[in-house]
């Protein structure tokens, strides 16, 4: 779960540093790409 908070922490300072994370969390990944997605939909929406 440390990895999904510190993804999730990531996209609100850096969408690109968060996206890494999340590649590399492993199952987290699902949760913070949920948290990516929606930040970049709320970034161009």
């Amino acid at each position: 779960m440390a990895n999904a908070v510190f993804s999730i922490e990531s996209t609100i300072s850096d969408t690109n540093a968060a996206t890494a994370c999340s590649s590399m969390a492993g199952a987290d990944a699902d949760i913070a790409e949920v948290g990516d997605m929606l930040y970049f939909i709320g970034r161009t929406g």
